[in-house]
């Protein structure tokens, strides 16, 4: 898991504001459509995960290729503090193999190498951009990969004595260091920062400080990301606005991805959810709570002092990949499987809130009710006089409770393929007696020192009745 490396200014700058210009000069009559320069610029697109020297992750944050032997682009202040990095690309693939080869703090601007070829790479345009003209934008806001956003170029600006283009495409931290794209595909400058109180105020490097830089850097020996940015807790030119990740260490630990899952991550999860404010950069609180996540039927997450969210299980979490995503409310969560749980992070897109959320397993003691039952039931059946044949069905029972109240998704299946269940909310008192019913069916019965028993009423058409007694114990 490691970063990036560094000289000759005179014939190496004229190339490259050669070659920038003559790409730009070929390209200027297609005006892309922003379909058209995401499928061209993800590719190239990165994402950096800075790192503690003990493996921690300190930030996450945006760059891109500009060469095919692995020259990456990105902002100082997204590596400020690590010993080491990781690059993840479109792919998946992860590099970590990765040096300095310069590092502006002045600019916030930093050229990495890493260990790689053959990797497809975006063009630098010179000069000032065009104030109205459309941008696309590539990051990774909150940790999610590749995320594209268009606008324009709101103005140009002066910002301790630097040109700073100001825009309208929507940014959050993580997406520090992406590229800022052109209709004619050509890199205008390197996200930078927003200023979350106020409405699309977001900000981004020229692109011609990167070429300035990167001819500075050619020929130079290669540095380790230590050696650059471990002691760089101090900038010159601090990042304006909301880069909470960077510039204001989050109260969440963030953990490492580990490698993809063959089973379901289901179980009992102890959470922390961090919330941060549109209007406050820094996190505002961080949330404990439990998750219930069974590999069928519905899933719960009770945040501690707030309500009852449910969940849906089955698709959840998608381990053969590594990813993991889910829905809750307006916000859709999505992160990675970590070594004992997962991480997920997502934002409110209407009111900009944004939370980071991690999971891990736990032990809850037999005096709570919490938790996944494996069950089993034998059920009678009868239609009018008609006493058909007992049936066995199996399943799983995930219970949630809050003080007087429990939640509950019953799911049941036969060796036929038949399936039946229930979810319920009914009050639980303090012996863990519960009650329940519907039009069709009904429940009751304790759960109470890891086990629990149900009796079952399920109601069919034509006054067909399933009744039987639910068993089992927690995981």
């Amino acid at each position: 898991m490691n970063l990036w490396n560094r000289r000759v200014f005179g014939i190496i700058s004229g190339l490259l504001l050669g070659r920038a210009e003559s790409v730009n000069a070929q390209t200027s009559k297609l005006g892309l459509s922003t379909t058209a320069i995401a499928r061209r610029a993800v590719p190239a697109s990165v994402t950096i995960v800075a790192l503690d020297a003990r493996g921690d992750t300190l930030a996450f944050g945006s760059g891109f290729f500009v060469r095919a032997d692995g020259i990456v682009v990105t902002n100082y202040h997204v590596l400020a503090g690590a010993t080491r990095a990781l690059i993840v690309r479109a792919n998946g693939e992860i590099l970590d193999r990765v040096s300095v080869l310069d590092a502006d703090p002045a600019s916030d601007l930093a050229i990495l190498k890493a260990t790689v070829v053959g990797v497809p790479a975006l063009t630098l345009a010179a000069g000032t951009p065009s104030v109205g003209q459309k941008i696309v934008v590539v990051g990774a806001p909150l940790g999610l990969e590749h995320t594209v956003s268009e606008g324009i170029v709101s103005a140009v600006r002066i910002e301790s004595g630097r040109e700073r283009i100001q825009m309208s495409a929507p940014i959050s931290s993580g997406s520090s260091g992406g590229p800022v794209i052109n209709a004619n595909l050509g890199v205008i400058g390197v996200t930078r920062a927003t200023i979350a109180s106020g409405q699309s105020l977001n900000f981004a490097i020229p692109a011609r400080y990167v070429i300035a830089l990167l001819a500075d850097a050619a020929g130079a020996k290669a540095m380790s990301v230590e050696a650059v940015f471990a002691t760089a807790t101090s900038r010159q030119d601090q990042p304006t606005g909301n880069t909470r990740l960077s510039t204001n260490k989050s109260a969440l630990v963030i953990p490492r991805p580990s490698a993809p899952r063959n089973g379901a991550l289901i179980g009992t999860f102890h959470t922390k959810t961090e919330v941060t404010y549109a209007s406050n950069a820094a996190p505002d609180s961080v949330v404990s709570g439990i998750l219930v996540l069974p590999e069928s039927g519905n899933g719960f997450w009770k945040p501690r002092h707030t309500g009852q969210f449910v969940m849906p299980a089955s698709d959840a979490v998608n381990t053969a990949t590594g990813r993991v995503g889910v829905k809750v409310g307006r916000i859709s969560l999505e992160g990675w499987v970590t070594e004992g749980g997962f991480y997920m992070a997502g934002q409110d897109l209407v009111d900009r809130t944004s939370l980071q959320f991690t999971a891990s397993p736990v032990d809850l003691p037999l005096a709570s009710a919490i938790g996944i039952y494996d069950v089993a039931v034998r059920t009678s059946y009868r239609k009018g006089d008609y006493v058909g044949t007992p049936r066995e069905w199996t399943g799983v029972v995930s219970v949630m409770t809050n003080s007087d109240s429990v939640w509950m998704d019953i799911d049941l299946r036969n060796a036929s393929g038949g399936s039946t269940g229930a979810y319920l909310r009914t009050t639980l008192d303090g012996t863990g007696n519960f009650a329940w019913s519907n039009d069709t069916k009904a429940a009751s019965g304790v759960v109470r020192n890891g086990r629990v028993e149900i009796e079952w009423t399920d109601r069919r058409e034509g006054n067909a009745v399933y009744r039987g007694l639910i068993t089992g114990a927690r995981r």
